[in-house]
């Protein structure tokens, strides 16, 4: 699932499309699934029965992935995104909360933005970012009917992962009262990242929490291990220890979607400009969506009168 973050308003033109397309990852990873759990709420378990196959659980979860991705396309959710602008020295200088209704398009992400600082947007802003939307949904639409009906090729979600990384010490554990089973995982030394997505996905190191019987990853801690640039550092980079959060949860007894998504980021871009941030984006209210239905529908919050 591709995910477009917010970046600092004065981002050189070109860097800020690779920035964006970064972080886009981050919440993508997102795609594999997501509210913040503390560390003591996954804990060791006790007299589990033996693991199964591992080699099939996880070939399993790659396959429920792509149901899960094909089945979003028919949801929107509420996102409520926090965050915080830091300076070098980690200390706040700007901390702003952000209202979007997200949906998909060919695995793409669309956000309508609602509120800003828990203000509904004027009418004015609301007509420009109306436009904006229109627009984006065009334009994935194009892109989706140019791919045969297919999702967007250089989106990073679960399969990625499970393409190019090595999974090591699965072991029982407990996840909010759920019998899980919980990996370390690694970029996979034997295998040549092709695209510019498998190459992030090979940047990252962490752990995953899969639930055996429903076949999909509830929660994943990763942190980049290697510092990621974008044309040869001239143009954007991700600093090494970059880390993200990303948790999913069950949804109507039915599917599992993102719930929670926790980013800790520090970039360069142009070799000068740097910025600090930490971003968390809560998701909720997931209801059945169809993008034709787009313009008969009020912006989410508003008043029917």
């Amino acid at each position: 699932m591709t995910f477009v973050r917010r970046l600092p308003k004065n981002l050189p033109g070109p860097a800020a499309s690779y920035a964006v397309l970064l972080l886009s990852f981050m919440m993508a990873v997102c795609l594999i699934d997501i509210p913040a759990i503390p560390a003591q709420s996954t804990t060791p378990a006790r007299h589990f029965a033996a693991l199964p196959d591992i080699s099939e659980l996880l070939k399993d979860v790659e396959k429920n992935q792509k149901k899960i991705d094909v089945a979003r396309e028919k949801y929107a959710c509420t996102a409520v995104e926090e965050q915080d602008q830091l300076s070098r020295q980690g200390k706040l200088k700007k901390r702003s909360f952000k209202q979007y209704e997200i949906f998909f398009i060919g695995g793409r992400e669309v956000r309508r933005l609602v509120k800003k600082d828990g203000e509904m947007l004027n009418a004015a802003q609301q007509r420009k970012e109306d436009a904006r939307v229109r627009k984006a949904v065009e334009k994935y639409e194009k892109q989706q009917r140019q791919q045969n009906g297919s999702n967007d090729p250089d989106g990073i979600g679960v399969g990625v992962f499970l393409r190019t990384s090595r999974f090591d010490h699965a072991r029982w554990t407990r996840y909010r009262g759920r019998k899980v089973i919980a990996f370390d995982f690694a970029p996979n030394p034997d295998y040549q990242p092709s695209s510019f997505a498998e190459k992030v996905a090979h940047s990252v190191a962490g752990d995953v929490w899969v639930d055996p019987k429903a076949h999909t990853v509830v929660r994943l801690e990763a942190e980049f291990d290697r510092p990621v640039k974008i044309g040869g550092g001239l143009l954007a980079s991700l600093s090494k220890g970059v880390t993200v959060a990303i948790e999913q949860e069950r949804v109507n007894n039915e599917l599992w979607l993102p719930s929670y998504l926790e980013l800790h980021i520090s970039a360069h871009v142009l070799l000068f400009k740097s910025f600090h941030m930490n971003i968390v984006d809560r998701y909720s209210d997931y209801r059945v969506f169809n993008v034709k239905s787009l313009e008969k529908r009020r912006p989410v919050g508003t008043s029917s009168q």
